[in-house]
């Protein structure tokens, strides 16, 4: 993914070569056909609603609006823990702590000190240490 930037930032798509960057949608479909919904589209749409939201409840005064935004945030924020423990125990491509490291813009030591707790050390199965 050369020459890649991610939708709206700038920031180049650090290279992973190798690792599974696309999932089918079934049968004779990939990646690339129109039948299946790309990441970036739904990026695309979530910061649309949440820019005319935050508009809509800026231009309200509605502070029970504004409580609703934070609750969004804070499901942001546990989507990315998620995706950050699925992606250290992918089994067929775990990625390590540099690469989310580079993807998110912050060092190694930073990615472990804030999501060490649920990335953990990659163990066979890819389940974490202290998992059942």
């Amino acid at each position: 993914m050369h020459g890649v930037s991610f939708p709206g930032t700038g920031l180049p798509v650090p290279d992973v070569s190798g690792r599974n960057v696309g999932r089918s949608n079934g049968e004779g479909s990939s990646p690339l056909s129109r039948d299946y919904v790309e990441i970036d589209d739904l990026l695309g749409g979530i910061r649309r609603i949440a820019k005319a939201l935050g508009r809509r409840v800026g231009t309200d005064g509605d502070l029970a609006g504004l409580a609703a935004l934070v609750e969004l945030r804070n499901e942001l924020d546990r989507a990315i823990v998620d995706a950050v423990a699925g992606l250290r125990h992918d089994e067929r491509y775990p990625a390590s702590w540099a690469e989310i490291a580079q993807v998110l813009g912050v060092t190694r030591r930073a990615v472990i000190d804030r999501f060490g707790k649920v990335g953990g050390i990659r163990r066979p199965g890819g389940q974490p240490a202290g998992w059942r």
